[in-house]
């Protein structure tokens, strides 16, 4: 976090003003910052990107909807994460890496569709069969190289 240096109080706006391309889709960029200085900075760069929301803090960019949840130690909980996600078998990893971003531009019923395709390939594949044995035997499971 940083440290406010001076105590010059600064308007600070709660979001951008639009674009002239009022039919154009904008992104929202989130921007969070002890620093109100920092934030105006911040926002007046990026307002030009899409609808530009500002936060002071973790717990308010929850509530704004921006999060799903604050930690108190996001880097041991990001290396966890990895950590667990390393566990898992490489091609349903990639799979689920193809659906995010195929969400991305397909509709839902193009997602359902991509997501059947997916799991057939998956379901009997030799990493999906040693998941399987490994969660039985209570053992760590020995993937092979994705296909």
């Amino acid at each position: 976090m940083n440290r406010v240096v001076s105590d010059i109080p600064l308007p600070l706006p709660t979001e951008a003003e639009p674009t002239a391309d009022l039919g154009a889709e904008r992104t929202r960029v989130l921007v969070v910052d002890d620093d109100e200085r920092n934030l105006l900075a911040v926002a007046t760069v990026l307002e030009d990107l899409g609808e530009v929301v500002l936060a002071r803090s973790g717990e308010e960019a929850l509530r704004l909807g921006f999060a799903t949840r604050v930690s108190a130690d996001p880097l041991a909980e990001a290396l966890q994460m990895a950590h667990e996600i390393a566990g898992k078998s490489p091609d349903a990893i990639r799979a689920g890496k193809r659906l995010l971003n195929a969400s991305l531009s397909q509709s839902a019923a193009e997602l359902l569709l991509a997501e059947s395709v997916e799991q057939k390939a998956l379901i009997g594949s030799p990493n999906q069969v040693e998941a399987v044995k490994a969660n039985i035997e209570r053992r760590a499971p020995r993937f092979s190289a994705p296909a």
